[in-house]
C-alpha cells in the first residue's frame, strides 16, 4: 500500500455506500448488508485501488444475477421439501 490519503479513502467509501444504496434499493442486499458492502468496497477500493474494487464489483453483480435466475425454482423445490 503506497500514498493512500485520507482524501483516497473518503471518496472510495462514498462510492462504495453509493453502490451498496443502489444495491438495497433494488433489493439486491438487506441495509446491513448494504453497509456492509459499502465498508468492505471502500476499503479494497480505497487500499487497492480500481482493478481489485472492480474485481469485488463484477463478483457481487455476477452473484445476485445468477441467484435471481434460480429463484423460481429454489422456490419451487422448498414447496417440496417443507
Amino acid at each position: 500500500m503506497t500514498g493512500l490519503s485520507l482524501q483516497q479513502l473518503g471518496w472510495a467509501l462514498l462510492l462504495a455506500l453509493a453502490v451498496g444504496i443502489l444495491a438495497r434499493l433494488a433489493g439486491a442486499l438487506t441495509t446491513g448488508g448494504a453497509v456492509a458492502a459499502g465498508l468492505v468496497g471502500g476499503a479494497v477500493f480505497g487500499a487497492g485501488g480500481a482493478m481489485p474494487a472492480a474485481g469485488l464489483l463484477a463478483f457481487f453483480i455476477s452473484s445476485s444475477l445468477l441467484s435471481r435466475l434460480g429463484r423460481r425454482r429454489k422456490l419451487a423445490l422448498a414447496g417440496r421439501f417443507s
